[in-house]
């Protein structure tokens, strides 16, 4: 229990994940930011062209950077990154824990996984993680409505088949209404089945916690 006094105001977030470089995520993610910028482009080539009496010239080239606008969008649309499969993935995972779905966790989590807490230098193991998530997501420490909200999420990847998920997690206790927000770093690995599966857990921070607060397991 973390008293009145004991609440430190001043939160400072933990230490980001690696952005990808903007061109990886237009072409294969998010391609709106691409074809604003191109559509901005067929219109001042048309424009510029014009006034210098090329209008057929100006037509041709907005033609082509609307091709490449349209090649965006398709690829975006068409191709799904370990990037977005582990982002689609911590959301399921999330939302299974916070409905306390023990036999979600057990077949999201692998054998090896390892939960990590401040403070402690052993983790929990697979089993003690299912039988917590079981007992007090259905009990003491029950959310509201069943419900959390990601609230920020970044993922990287680093290898093939290995990736890591960062996540700020809001979420309001079910008996008493008491709001907490935390930060998670997870870790995942691609099975030979192709789903992705925890392998690591660690609660960065408990926002408003002091540093240095030991987290009973």
């Amino acid at each position: 229990m973390i008293t009145l006094a004991q609440w430190n105001p001043n939160i400072v977030p933990p230490a980001p994940l690696p952005e990808v470089g903007w061109l990886e995520s237009v072409t294969l993610e998010n391609p709106w930011p691409g074809v604003a910028l191109l559509g901005l482009m067929v219109v001042g080539a048309i424009f510029v062209l014009n006034r210098a009496g090329q209008l057929r010239l100006g037509l041709m080239v907005g033609g082509v950077l609307l091709l490449l606008a349209g090649g965006l969008v398709a690829s975006a649309h068409w191709v799904f990154t370990d990037r977005e499969a582990v982002r689609a993935r911590t959301r399921e995972v999330v939302a299974a824990l916070a409905r306390g779905d023990a036999a979600a966790a057990e077949r999201d989590l692998l054998a090896s996984v390892s939960l990590t807490l401040p403070g402690n230098r052993t983790g929990l193991s697979k089993a003690d993680i299912v039988s917590r998530v079981d007992r007090y997501m259905n009990g003491a420490y029950a959310l509201k409505d069943k419900l959390a909200n990601i609230t920020t999420l970044r993922a990287v990847v680093d290898g093939p088949g290995i990736a890591r998920t960062q996540t700020r997690v809001t979420a309001e206790h079910a008996a008493t209404g008491y709001p907490a927000a935390t930060w998670w770093l997870i870790g995942w690995r691609r099975n030979d089945d192709g789903a992705w599966r925890v392998s690591s857990m660690e609660l960065q921070q408990l926002e408003g916690a002091p540093s240095g607060l030991r987290y009973a397991p």
